[in-house]
């Protein structure tokens, strides 16, 4: 657990409301690829959209999600075994698939186009290291790809630039060896917390697949049906929302001492993923190993402060015009009006011990600044 100090200061967050595609995820360039976070997408090729594919995690195909800003691809391989060829699916072929090259096709042509992007792809394989390399080669990919040394320093974003070594892949079978060395053991490099997640309170900071101590943190914030694991939309609208998903990643830095480098989602044209990664990204780095501080734009104090206490307001903004109280379930608790040049407001009584985000908008509805505080 961390200190006092940095715990508090781990959580005070500024969220910027808009996104436009290509520059959904500016990055730091000094920064290095596990010092940053990406919008992920869950099943990334499984998606709804014309049809294409039965019980969808996504709406759009990944050569749109590209576009959106989306930069890293969760991915099922396997071999179809009339044709040979690796194809993506889930589950079933049944429910629909398509041709991994063609989808590699669409990565190389954006790359191409986007010299500064950084793309990741998380394959649950079932497929050899050969196979995969096959059509990472017939797409053109393989000069893109990056080759991690374990236990050596990620390279900055910057760096990642320069090299034009811009693809990272990353793999639950651990077959690359020396002849495929881009081709990376998953769990050599990153932790996960659980994917079968079916309801909100499913979503913990536990850890599933890999080590405590590896560089990558996948945290997965997505919710499945049950039964057969396909998407929810509207799950996924509660889940990807702006308060809850920023409160779910604060949450799991705090416990886990990590920064979610993958922030993984179904539906990512629902909610505020994009928002969310981008204020994590804005975070300045601290003490914490590939994690980050950022002093509020508008403070709160005392903090912790007591129920029914007086919570005073600092470094005021003059168009503030809201405050909220939201849980660590992303509940909103309390929400309260502000007159112009409010310097204080009254804790209510009835709040549970615990901590909570607060959130400040503007008279446009828009975020001006956030943070943590702790109600005793």
């Amino acid at each position: 657990m961390m200190n006092n100090i940095y715990r508090w200061l781990l959580f005070f967050l500024v969220i910027s409301s808009f996104y436009s595609p290509l520059n959904a995820q500016e990055l730091d360039p000094s920064k290095q690829y596990n010092q940053v976070s990406f919008v992920t997408t869950h099943n990334a090729y499984n998606y709804g959209q014309d049809d294409a594919f039965l019980f969808p995690n996504n709406t759009f195909p990944i050569s749109q999600q590209l576009v959106d800003g989306v930069r890293g691809f969760m991915l099922d391989v396997y071999v179809n075994d009339t044709s040979g060829q690796v194809v993506m699916y889930h589950s079933f072929e049944g429910l629909g698939s398509e041709l991994l090259v063609d989808v590699l096709g669409d990565i190389k042509v954006f790359m191409d186009e986007n010299p500064t992007e950084i793309i990741t792809l998380i394959l649950e394989s079932y497929v050899t290291a050969e196979q995969f390399a096959a059509d990472i080669e017939t797409a053109g990919l393989l000069p893109y790809t990056h080759t991690q040394v374990l236990g050596e320093a990620w390279p900055t974003i910057q760096e990642m630039r320069d090299s034009n070594q811009r693809l990272v892949v990353l793999s639950d079978t651990d077959d690359g060896g020396e002849e495929y060395p881009w081709y990376m053991y998953m769990w050599d490099f990153a932790v996960e917390t659980h994917y079968s997640n079916h309801r909100r309170t499913d979503l913990t900071c536990d850890y599933n697949r890999g080590d405590a101590e590896n560089d990558l943190f996948i945290l997965n914030a997505f919710i499945t049906n049950s039964l057969a694991g396909f998407g929810l939309i509207d799950s996924a609208a509660v889940v990807n929302e702006e308060v809850f998903l920023s409160n779910y990643c604060l949450q799991c830095a705090e416990e886990t001492g990590k920064r979610p480098n993958f922030v993984t989602i179904d539906f990512h044209e629902v909610g505020d993923a994009f928002a969310v990664v981008n204020s994590l990204n804005d975070l300045p780095l601290s003490v914490l190993p590939a994690s980050n501080v950022l002093e509020a734009a508008v403070k709160v104090y005392p903090n912790p402060v007591v129920r029914g206490g007086l919570l005073g307001i600092d470094n005021l903004h003059k168009h503030i015009n809201i405050f909220e109280l939201t849980n660590n379930l992303g509940c909103k608790v309390y929400v309260a009006n502000l007159l112009p040049n409010t310097v204080e407001l009254a804790v209510p009584s009835y709040l549970a011990a615990g901590w909570y985000i607060y959130v400040f908008r503007g008279v446009d509805g828009k975020v001006i600044g956030r943070g943590k505080v702790v109600v005793e």
